[in-house]
């Protein structure tokens, strides 16, 4: 007969490295899930412009949406399928599978000579990415005790957010080789008793393509008040610059400004605050 003793529920309460490594694999496979789909999130639009020869942003958006809504499908499918899998050849073996299949068709979409083909090759990574979120949550629930089960796999699902960053992280580095840029500089100095913090984006022509935003952002305000009226340039105005405004009126608040700056060499917004706290009614004194 067996007796459950203070030294026995201890040791199952104990984390081997065995345990860890699991965690971590099934943190690793979903994490680079999550970056996979914000990856292909960022070049579906163009992608779907070549592969289609389309113009229309509506058009290309349609046919986004379908391989989009395909993929998804799929990866709800994959998690029904791979846990079924799983529960015959092992969660581990399982989940590498997974990891194998979305890496190797994601990888492969880069081939696709139009839509369908892309919608296809998709569709089958959408498998993998299921599969290897059920094959990953199951290896954790399995092999974690009871005690640091419910932790274990809210961490296991904070990897989806780790996922955003290292698709953002990879897109500029992509970006930076590509084009040289944008090269984002943060400084901070202490200048006559006030804080002075300048961000400034010295990349490749950035000062020409804020220029270029302005002036089209302009051009759509004209035509919205030539075919509106009173209510088109209403409209126009609540929109225009409402961020930068708010930021210039909590600095000046504060007894600071704010100030953005377009160039040829790029953009720089600096902010300045003073040191002490700012109090109005000192002002008139």
């Amino acid at each position: 007969m067996a007796y459950v003793t203070t030294a026995n529920v201890a040791e199952e309460s104990k984390i081997t490295s065995y345990q860890w490594l699991c965690l971590l694999s099934a943190f690793a496979g979903w994490m680079f899930d999550s970056m996979d789909l914000n990856l292909f999130t960022l070049v579906l639009f163009p992608s779907v412009a070549s592969l289609t020869k389309l113009t229309n942003p509506a058009e290309i958006a349609r046919y986004g949406g379908y391989i989009m809504a395909i993929k998804l499908l799929c990866w709800g499918l994959g998690g029904i399928l791979f846990g079924v899998v799983a529960d015959r050849f092992g969660r581990s073996r399982t989940m590498v599978i997974t990891i194998v299949i979305y890496a190797v068709f994601t990888g492969l979409s880069g081939l696709a000579q139009n839509w369908i083909q892309l919608a296809v090759l998709q569709a089958i990574a959408g498998f993998g990415i299921g599969g290897e979120w059920a094959a990953g949550a199951s290896l954790i629930a399995e092999s974690w005790p009871e005690k640091h089960r419910a932790r274990a796999m809210q961490i296991m699902q904070m990897a989806f957010a780790f996922g955003f960053f290292a698709a953002a992280l990879d897109n500029l580095v992509a970006n930076a080789l590509e084009h040289g840029g944008p090269r984002i500089e943060l400084t901070a100095d202490l200048i006559d008793g006030r804080i002075c913090l300048a961000v400034v984006d010295s990349g490749s022509g950035a000062g020409r393509r804020a220029r270029e935003r302005e002036a089209a952002a302009r051009a759509r305000a004209a035509k919205r008040r030539r075919a509106f009226g009173p209510m088109g340039r209403l409209s126009g105005r609540a929109r225009h610059g409402h961020g930068l405004r708010l930021v210039r009126r909590t600095a000046a608040r504060h007894g600071g400004s704010f100030a953005l700056h377009l160039g040829e060499q790029g953009t720089s917004a600096v902010i300045e605050l003073p040191v002490a706290p700012h109090d109005p009614r000192r002002e008139g004194l």
